[in-house]
């Protein structure tokens, strides 16, 4: 293997790179135990969804021996109305503990900068001591803690009873005409999310 000193940080080319992107991250999570995939049309419908913008907020290192593989990757952006910066950092398990998610971290904070965010928020889940020691190692501080659950959609859910005058819709079934429905739905979300912040 080489010597990540040799190999240089880049932008993200959403064409180029997008299947080595989710091989990556397939692998991360066979690696890691997760249980879980994902998909090309996922990961786009999420960097969609977060606001995230591909040729400018992901950061990636290649990999040398194979320009179709992608060694390491982070993504910086920000959330309208969060001063701080959020960041997802991922480095190919064969090349961790190797100083490249610090190398990576660095040009993740001058983004970050760039993008002019006063701060940078990173989540991890409850059993992933070794990231969170990194992260802290590299001048984070445990600012909270919040629980991710799940459900298995096969099971039986008792019927909700909605208050009088309320009832449930998907995102797809607003209306472009409908903003003040967005709007509500925007400071709701501002509302919760900002309780985490």
């Amino acid at each position: 293997m080489s010597s990540f000193k040799k190999m240089s940080v880049r932008q993200f080319d959403p064409v180029k790179d997008f299947l080595a992107y989710v091989q990556l991250l397939n692998l991360a999570y066979l690696h890691d135990a997760t249980g879980t995939s994902t998909t090309e049309q996922e990961q786009r419908d999420y960097a969609t969804m977060l606001t995230l913008q591909l040729d400018r907020d992901r950061l990636v290192i290649d990999c040398l021996e194979k320009q179709d593989e992608l060694i390491a990757v982070c993504d910086v952006w920000r959330i309208n109305g969060n001063p701080n910066a959020d960041m997802m950092l991922l480095v190919h398990p064969e090349w961790r503990c190797q100083g490249i998610g610090s190398y990576l971290l660095r040009a993740g904070i001058e983004h970050a900068r760039a993008i002019e965010a006063t701060g940078l928020d990173a989540y991890v889940q409850t059993g992933q001591k070794d990231i969170q020691a990194f992260l802290e190692v590299n001048g984070f501080l445990i600012a909270g803690n919040y629980t991710g659950m799940e459900a298995v959609v096969t099971q039986a859910f008792p019927k909700p009873e909605l208050p009088l005058g309320f009832s449930v819709q998907t995102y797809a079934s607003l209306a472009v005409g409908k903003s003040e429905k967005i709007d509500l739905i925007a400071t709701a979300n501002n509302e919760f999310w900002g309780k985490l912040w």
